[in-house]
């Protein structure tokens, strides 16, 4: 009897023990990592799943397929088999939304914040554009007295999708086709074929380790590898569920649980490089690239499979070919970046051997590209030569005639200059914004001496282009909450003349040309009428070269005149076959909800200069000084003007009581500056003005 009653004493104690609680304010049942350990942060540990993405993914050849062209869809999973959840938030523990604006001539962000708990309200920037919403990671901590405690670090930023009505966390993950390098243990090292963008998504509970039996391992970082992970292996802390949705408040995935990516989502492909051989590659997935999420193990972020690609280039059709960053008509002292189509090996004209190379000498290239997975008819490596591009270098004269001014305080400056081009003016020796353009720089008001700095800026002949789709589709109008645009690359400097836009509602707009980073280049605001269901609008936005411009409207304009974000401008959701580029120009290659829609900007005109160089800005100095007028009988002993009235001469004689700096200029009727000069250190003066051109 003694014995069966230890042995059930024993087991209810076990039982007991068993069921301590693991929850979000009791870690009395919650397990460390490390085992010997009781006082921990419970962190989570994102893996990616070779398995999904082996299962699911479908390549596409390089024509007939619309906007899936040359792309190779995968499918995702993110399993979190940490011992903690990964908690993201939109608010803070305050209530406080945090925000980035940036400058959009600096590109220094300015951080602020603002109370809302419920995120209701929308906040833009003071320039209209979208502000980057920094996130919170929440971090829980298992004390040793059995309480769960929490902190909150930012890590990284979220953006509002309206399409999906959701926050998405930016660059969560990014997808590559590489070539195995047998001599390169790690596999993000290996050579790089066609990579996608990185990603944004909403992170949430889609399963769990269970029910995606396979894709939750210790390590899938190898392919083929990897001790599959059941609930059972995190105890209690499978009891650390969320539960996460797709809130702006706060998403998640749970311990043991795991976030899917379907390859049909937006932005789940890897672009296939046209000329790419049919052969074997690898794909790799990569989450939390940038490693802004706090984590127990930073380094097993990544996965890979093989893939054997059919519906590519034969390798008896093996091309080659460089892309162009930069243009062929070059600025002295600008550079452009020729990057060949991949290869196991490069020649260039020029001897270098690398896959991508700065021109900035005038001349002909070409490169000779060596690759391994094609081969001749005969078993060898194919090789293949590019077309030959010529180069040419130019230059803008420095302004001539360059003239400053010296005024008296509070008076009016004016500064001049000439050139055979275009001239600006600035504040800064480099770098800024023009602040004016024009031979003339009037500053009016002035109160301190000022360098200002001027250039002249010249163009080759200009190219008249057409590049954007006919208005096409059914369903015209997207939801009223949605404001959108596209996506374009840019070549060489051009110049956006004209868009035409779809609408039957008439109200003002503002139209935006942004940056990469979202900065605003460039706006206008335009009054659209009913009387044209097709309405053309001159932008006449210059464009530097560069990638991922936005040209979009004013979210807080539209809802200001038609109460909510969308311009009330037609769309198309058929037809659609991205990208529509003019080569070496311009390329339209993307809308923010993908490759099915194309937003508001149609049959765009451009003009695209041969070249555009700006010369180096040389300073032209604005001097102030204290002055006394001519009433001042402790400054003057005498003045006379002669002959009065004159037609074609006017002589002036002054006599000062001290030698002085004076200023002399002659005014019209209106009260403008048409002629002066200066004596310094005079303390007579004789002069004259040529008055015959003035009328």
């Amino acid at each position: 009897m003694k014995n069966v009653v230890l042995f059930l004493f024993v087991f209810s104690c076990f039982f007991a023990f068993s069921q301590q609680p693991c929850t979000f304010t009791n870690s009395s049942g919650c397990s460390c990592e490390d085992p010997a350990l009781n006082d921990c942060d419970l962190l989570p540990d994102l893996t990616v799943s070779w398995e999904a993405g082996l299962n699911g993914h479908t390549e596409y050849s390089q024509t007939g397929n619309g906007s899936n062209d040359g792309r190779l869809r995968v499918d995702g999973n993110t399993p979190n088999i940490g011992w903690g959840p990964l908690t993201m938030r939109g608010i803070d523990e305050y209530g406080y939304k945090w925000y980035i604006c940036y400058d959009a001539v600096t590109g220094i962000g300015d951080t602020f914040s603002i109370y809302d708990p419920s995120f209701s309200d929308e906040t833009y920037c003071a320039d209209g554009s979208t502000p980057d919403h920094i996130a919170w990671q929440r971090i829980y901590h298992k004390n040793s007295d059995g309480t769960m405690t929490s902190s909150y670090v930012m890590s990284g930023t979220m953006t509002y999708h309206p399409t999906h009505g959701h926050m998405h966390f930016n660059d969560w993950t990014v997808l590559t086709l590489r070539v195995e390098d047998p001599n390169e243990p790690n596999p993000l090292n290996w050579p790089i074929v066609g990579d996608g963008a990185k990603l944004g998504f909403c992170i949430m509970d889609l399963s769990d380790c269970d029910a995606s039996f396979g894709d939750c391992k210790d390590d899938n970082t190898v392919y083929g590898q990897g001790n599959v992970l059941g609930s059972s292996y995190w105890g209690n802390n499978y009891n650390l569920d969320g539960g996460y949705g797709c809130s702006p408040i706060e998403q998640g995935i749970s311990v043991g649980h795991t976030d899917i990516y379907g390859q049909h989502l937006d932005g789940m492909w890897v672009n296939i490089p046209p000329g790419t051989c049919n052969g074997d590659y690898w794909v790799i997935l990569e989450v939390d690239p940038n490693e802004v999420i706090i984590e127990s193990n930073e380094v097993n972020n990544y996965t890979l499979f093989p893939i054997t690609l059919t519906e590519q280039v034969d390798p008896v059709n093996f091309t080659a070919s460089f892309d162009i960053n930069g243009g062929s008509s070059l600025c002295s002292g600008d550079s452009s970046v020729l990057t060949a189509s991949w290869g196991s090996s490069y020649l260039w004209s020029t001897g270098e051997t690398t896959q991508s190379i700065s021109v900035t000498n005038p001349g002909d290239y070409w490169v000779t590209v060596q690759n391994n997975i094609c081969l001749d008819p005969n078993g060898n490596p194919a090789a293949a030569t590019s077309d030959t591009v010529s180069f040419s270098v130019n230059s803008s004269s420095l302004p001539s005639s360059v003239i400053g001014d010296t005024v008296c305080v509070n008076g009016t400056g004016v500064l001049s200059a000439y050139g055979s081009g275009d001239i600006s003016w600035y504040l800064l020796p480099s770098g800024g914004s023009p602040i004016s353009t024009g031979s003339s720089l009037t500053v009016p008001g002035v109160s301190s001496s000022t360098t200002y700095y001027v250039s002249n800026t010249e163009s080759g002949n200009s190219s008249s282009y057409s590049v954007g789709p006919d208005h096409t589709g059914s369903s015209l109008y997207s939801g009223s909450q949605y404001n959108a645009g596209v996506v374009f690359d840019v070549s060489s400097d051009i110049v956006i003349s004209s868009v035409n836009v779809y609408t039957d509602t008439p109200g003002d707009r503002r139209i935006l040309l942004e940056d990469a980073n979202g900065n605003i280049l460039q706006d206008l605001n335009v009054f659209i009428d009913s009387s044209s269901f097709s309405q053309t609008i001159n932008l006449n936005f210059s464009v530097p070269a560069g990638s991922d411009y936005y040209l979009t409207t004013d979210g807080a304009v539209n809802y200001t005149n038609f109460g909510d974000n969308s311009p009330v401008f037609q769309r198309s959701n058929s037809g659609v076959s991205y990208p529509y580029e003019i080569a070496g120009v311009v390329s339209i290659k993307d809308s923010p909800y993908g490759g099915d829609y194309y937003y508001y900007f149609y049959e765009w005109e451009i003009e695209a200069p041969e070249y555009v160089c700006e010369s180096n800005r040389i300073p032209v100095e604005l001097v102030v000084i204290s002055c006394s007028n001519i009433e001042n009988p402790n400054v003057i002993s005498n003045l006379s003007v002669f002959p009065n009235p004159t037609k074609n001469i006017l002589n002036f004689e002054v006599e000062l009581k001290n030698n002085s700096d004076v200023f002399v200029s002659l005014k019209n009727s209106l009260g403008s500056v048409v002629l002066k000069d200066s004596f310094l250190g005079k303390k007579k003066i004789n002069g004259s003005f040529s008055t015959k051109d003035l009328s």
